[in-house]
């Protein structure tokens, strides 16, 4: 699917749209992924819902965009339990499981991204990572004075962004 829309009319957040472009992949439930290309050159996935409940026609602030989304948001989980006839003692259980399955699915893919179990991750690990990012072959810039620890380089990411 090679669908492109003119959006520059729309902004999300401070951000003009320039172009977004539906991409093949699809949510759960079916719905478009779309790449949503900025006037300044970021991109970003997003899905349609999510798009159409951030997008505004003048600039806005991120907590604006967020505090939108979740009242859009919201209002669609509301309605759901709605239809499933929940129960006032029912709602908090239901919310817990969401946060409980959105939690260990986030950390089980952070485990397939890594290729091991987070108590199994050493520093050594964090640290090749940071060196793909920062593009270093190492982590030591400078010695500390008795030479025992390196300082700055990977270790030091504060000023690397």
């Amino acid at each position: 699917m090679d669908m492109k829309i003119n959006v520059a009319d729309f902004f999300v957040e401070e951000k003009r749209v320039k172009m977004i472009k539906a991409t093949e992949e699809k949510t759960p439930l079916g719905d478009a992924i779309f790449e949503v290309t900025f006037e300044e050159g970021e991109m970003l996935l997003m899905t349609r819902a999510k798009f159409e409940a951030m997008r505004t026609k003048q600039k806005s602030t991120a907590t604006d965009a967020r505090n939108a989304l979740c009242t859009e948001l919201g209002r669609k989980i509301y309605a759901l339990m709605c239809e499933y006839g929940l129960k006032f003692s029912e709602v908090d259980p239901v919310l817990n499981e969401t946060v409980r399955l959105t939690n260990d699915n986030q950390n089980h893919a952070m485990d397939i991204l890594w290729g091991n179990e987070a108590y199994d991750r050493s520093l050594l690990d964090v640290n090749r990572v940071l060196l793909t990012k920062y593009d270093s072959k190492t982590s030591k810039e400078v010695s500390s004075p008795d030479e025992s620890a390196p300082v700055g380089g990977v270790t030091d990411t504060k000023d690397k962004k």
